[in-house]
Parts: C-alpha cells; sequence; structure tokens
C-alpha cells in the first residue's frame, strides 16, 4: 500500500507538470501568434498608405532599409511578378499570381495566408494589401512552430521537470510516511483514538472476526484432540500418508503391528519402516487412485486392510490404510477349507463307484422294469455330486493359490463365443437364446480362470433362467480395464440374499438348485476368480426381473 500511495503521488506529479507546461506552451504560442498578426497587418496598413501617398514607391521602400528587418516585404504586380523583394533579387522569382493571399488581396484589397514547414519546424505568416496603383503590398513573418519551439525549449522542460519531480517525490516520501504510519501502527486489541475515522468500521470488524477465529481455533482443536484420541483407542489399525508417502499420523494399533514405537513413524516415509511388498502395491496401486484391500499376516494376525485415496480438487492429496483383525474370520475359513478339501477327496471314490454300478446296472443285472428310472436317478446324482467335487477341489485351490497363475494375452470374444458354442444345446432345450454384445479385443489375463468365471455365470444364467428368456454377455475395453457383464432374464434374487450370494453352498431356493444341478460353488468361484485378478464383482437382481453380474478386472 506504502509502495502504490508513493507512486501514484509521483505518478500524479509528473503528470501534472507535463500537462502544465503543455497547457502554457499552447497559451503562449497562441498569444504571440495574435500579437504577430495584429503587428503585421498594422504595418502593412502604414506601409501601404505611405506608399500610395509617395510619388515613387520604390524609392520609398529603398529608403525604408528593410534588409536588417525580419520582416519581409513584396511588390507583386497585376500579372503576378514579383516588382520588388527586400530578402531576394525579385527577377530571380517565379510568378506570384496563384499565392492565396494575393489571390484574395486582388478581388477584395486585402488577404492573408499562413504556410508551414516541416522540415525546418516554421511557420510563415503572409498579408497583402491592395495599392492604390493596382499592385499588392505584401508582408510575411516566419516564426517557429509550436513542435519546433518544444524543441528549442525541450532541455529547459526536461531539467525543470526533472527537478520539480525531485522536489515533489521528496514530498510524497514525506506524506505516504504520515499517511501510512498510522495504520501500520493499528493495534487490534485495544481502542485507538489517533486512527483515521474512516477505518474504524474496519478495524471493529477485523477484531470480530480475530474473536471469532480463536473460538473456531478452540473448536478444531477440541475436535482434534477427540479423533485423536477416538483413533488411538481403536483396535483397529490407522495410517494416514500425504501425496508423498510420508506418514501424517498413525494409530497405536497401527504402529504395534510393524513393532515401531510412537515416536518413530512420524514424518517418515511408509517404506522407512514398511518391508512388505504386498502392502507396498496396494498403496502404489491407491495413490493411482484405485480403492483396493488385501489380507496380509503379521506375525500370528491375519489383517485385512483396505487403502483408499484421499482426493482433493479432484486430485490424489494422500492414502488412508484401515487394518481390520479377521484373524478368528480367517481360522475358521481356513478349516472349512480344509474340510472341504478333505471330503471331495473322500468322497470322489465311492460317488465314481456309484457311477460305474450305474453302469452295470445300465448292462441287464437288474430287473428290466426298474433299470430305466433306477440308472437315470443314480446317474444324475453321481454326476452332481461329482461336479460338487471338482467344484469343492477347484475353490480349494483357489484359496490355497495353486492354481496355474501363468497369464497370456488371448481374445476375449473367442473364448466367450466357446463357452457359449458349448452351452447352446442346453440353452436350446430350456428355450433360452445366447447372445454376445463386444468388441474384438485382446486382454492378459489368465485364460482357464476367465473361462471358468464366463462358463459359471452363463451356465447361471441358463440353469435359472425362464423359457424364451435370453442370456446376453457385454464385453467391452477402456481405460486398461476390462469389463464383463452378463445379463439374464431369469428368475432373479431377492434383495435379502444379494449380500450373501458368494459364500460357498449358498443356495436361495435348495429346491430349484437341486433340480438344475446347481453346486454352490459357482458364484464364489467367481468371486476367487475376480479377487486374483484385483477386480470388482456386483451383482444387480430383481426377482422375477432377471439378473445382472458385471466384472471388471
Amino acid at each position: 500500500m506504502k509502495k502504490r500511495i508513493y507512486v501514484n503521488m509521483c505518478l500524479l506529479t509528473l503528470i501534472s507538470v507535463v500537462l502544465t507546461t503543455l497547457l502554457l506552451l499552447f497559451t503562449f504560442y497562441n498569444v504571440f501568434n495574435d500579437q504577430m498578426t495584429k503587428v503585421i497587418k498594422s504595418k502593412a496598413v502604414f506601409f501601404a498608405e505611405s506608399i500610395n501617398y509617395s510619388t515613387d514607391k520604390l524609392d520609398y521602400i529603398h529608403s525604408l532599409n528593410l534588409t536588417n528587418e525580419d520582416i519581409r516585404l513584396s511588390i507583386i504586380a497585376q500579372n503576378g511578378s514579383v516588382i520588388f523583394d527586400s530578402f531576394k533579387n525579385n527577377i530571380d522569382m517565379e510568378n506570384h499570381i496563384n499565392r492565396p493571399e494575393i489571390i484574395t488581396a486582388f478581388e477584395i484589397g486585402q488577404g492573408e495566408g499562413t504556410r508551414f514547414s516541416s522540415t525546418l519546424g516554421e511557420k510563415t505568416y503572409y498579408y497583402a494589401i491592395k495599392l492604390a496603383d493596382g499592385t499588392v503590398l505584401r508582408l510575411a513573418k516566419t516564426t517557429h512552430s509550436i513542435c519546433g519551439i518544444f524543441i528549442r525549449i525541450l532541455p529547459i522542460i526536461v531539467v525543470t521537470t526533472i527537478l520539480i519531480f525531485l522536489f515533489c517525490n521528496f514530498i510524497a516520501s514525506r506524506l505516504t510516511k504520515r499517511i501510512i504510519d498510522p495504520i501500520n501502527n493499528i493495534q487490534f486489541s485495544q481502542e485507538q483514538d489517533d486512527i483515521y475515522q474512516e477505518l474504524s468500521p474496519f478495524i471493529r470488524t477485523i477484531t470480530q472476526q480475530k474473536e471469532q477465529i480463536r473460538e473456531q481455533i478452540k473448536t478444531l482443536e477440541d475436535r482434534k484432540n477427540t479423533l485423536k484420541t477416538i483413533a488411538e483407542n481403536m483396535k483397529e489399525g490407522m495410517i494416514i500418508l500425504d501425496k508423498k508417502g510420508v506418514v501424517l499420523s498413525a494409530n497405536k494399533s497401527a504402529v504395534e503391528l510393524f513393532h515401531a514405537s510412537l515416536g518413530d513413524y512420524a514424518g517418515r516415509n511408509i517404506v522407512e519402516f514398511v518391508r512388505d511388498a504386498e502392502l507396498l502395491d496396494n498403496i502404489k496401486r491407491a495413490f493411482l487412485g484405485q480403492r483396493c484391500n488385501t489380507t496380509l499376516n503379521f506375525d500370528k494376525k491375519v489383517m485385512q486392510v483396505f487403502f483408499s485415496p484421499v482426493f482433493e480438487d479432484q486430485e490424489i492429496n494422500g492414502v488412508i490404510a484401515l487394518f481390520l483383525d479377521i484373524t478368528e474370520k480367517a481360522d475358521t475359513e481356513k478349516i472349512r477349507r480344509e474340510f472341504s478339501a478333505n471330503v471331495s477327496h473322500e468322497l470322489k471314490t465311492p460317488l465314481t463307484t456309484i457311477l460305474g454300478l450305474s453302469e452295470m446296472i445300465e448292462n441287464g443285472m437288474v430287473k428290466t422294469q426298474d433299470i430305466n428310472n433306477f440308472v437315470l436317478k443314480i446317474k444324475n446324482e453321481t454326476s452332481r455330486l461329482i461336479d460338487l467335487v471338482e467344484d469343492i477341489i477347484r475353490i480349494s485351490e483357489l484359496d490355497e493359490k495353486k492354481c496355474d497363475s501363468q497369464f497370456e494375452q488371448f481374445k476375449l470374444v473367442a473364448l466367450a463365443e466357446l463357452i457359449v458354442d458349448s452351452l447352446r444345446l442346453v440353452a436350446e432345450e430350456k428355450g433360452v437364446n445366447l447372445k454376445i454384445v463386444g468388441g474384438d479385443f485382446a486382454v492378459t489375463a489368465n485364460k482357464t480362470m476367465i473361462h471358468e468365471l464366463l462358463f459359471n455365470l452363463i451356465d447361471n444364467g441358463i440353469k435359472y433362467n425362464q423359457p424364451g428368456g435370453g442370456v446376453t454377455v457385454y464385453l467391452s475395453h477402456e481405460s486398461n480395464k476390462t469389463r464383463i457383464a452378463v445379463e439374464d432374464t431369469g428368475i432373479g434374487i431377492p434383495q435379502q440374499h444379494i449380500d450373501r450370494i458368494f459364500e460357498r453352498f449358498y443356495r436361495v431356493d435348495k429346491s430349484r438348485s437341486k433340480k438344475t444341478g446347481g453346486t454352490g460353488l459357482g458364484l464364489s468361484i467367481v468371486k476367487h476368480v475376480v479377487q486374483y485378478h484385483h477386480g470388482t464383482v456386483e451383482i444387480k437382481s430383481e426377482e422375477n426381473a432377471g439378473t445382472t453380474v458385471t466384472v471388471i478386472i
């Protein structure tokens, strides 16, 4: 503000000096011109009257001795030739019959004109009077134009302007200091009488806002302390990182997981005390804008870790990692997986034997009238149980990550068409129409797993459909993500069952599942395949209105 006032005062002084100089110059110049024209006219009238009364006008003119005067006198004949000129030899001069002042003088008795020389910066004023003998007397005087005068006095103007500016600069500096000092010395904590009256409302407003800010800061500190207390007493671990990966905050539960003291983490990068590659990989994904989660082992604890990017104005400003203790759940799940694997292996041999016996019955070892129904029932049950065992084994392999982890590039549409062709006969028996919608693009994934995923989704769409219904497979690829959506027009899933539909052996309608031959493991396998590819799966369904399963990997 001080600089602005000072600069504006100096600028105002400079502009005032320049404008004043120009105005005075213009005024003096006009006054000088008026006086000059009056002098020329009066002299011309005097000379004309004197010449008219003289017997020999040339002798009279010579007697005036005008060679040292700055006024030029000329006598022009009626034909425009110059009879006499006080500055030049009249013989060498051109005809003046076309000069404006001469023409006017011959016509009305007197005339005047002005001509400028831009190169010399001069102006010549002419005044002509017609004499009694028919000739014309012309007087001329050359003066500097206003530009010429300005150039001549420019050094004086510059010096004067500099002196005035220096003086005003000193005054402006003193005045600026006197104006600004009371403002700089304002104390918002007490009443002041020596301040400008115009600033009093402003000072009162600032004082009130200062008090409000103090109260808001106190409120924020109270909230901060409350949140800190909650975070420190949370059973779940929580780590907050800034956009550079530096730890801003970590509660006690999180710090204990990494065997660090409470003061070791603040201000340090997360990679300094975390060596788990999977955890760091998920943190990197979160910094790329992905919400992800993973399960990690910390000594004897199993933690499910959720990673969430923190956005500010659509930019990632940090990451929050939340550690949930799922040790008990993991142990239960492990026991269940081991049980499923053991049961499946134990049941496979006797079930295969049942299948063999059914073939023996089929070969005539049973009464003829009972053979067909008996054999058909055994085969159906045996096939369903074998499917169940194979699904249990497969999901166990997925749980234990014993499946083939090789990724390869393949055409997703071609794979979907292959699966649709293999299921077309089953679909035609149920009157279900199969359709694939999508472009011909390649994906990089585990082809065997994706085959199982698509097969299970399309097979479910056929099994739980209605006669005359349809199953549509939508395939698309954008932003390095592959989207697979299988939509059917079947019986749908009630809303209360959707949250549990991915659980193993969970069936919405057990009687219908038994009729369709479902094992209750299809969607669980789908979920495992999606997790293996770090993707997401979503089900949208409405009872008796169809189901859409969307997978993004």
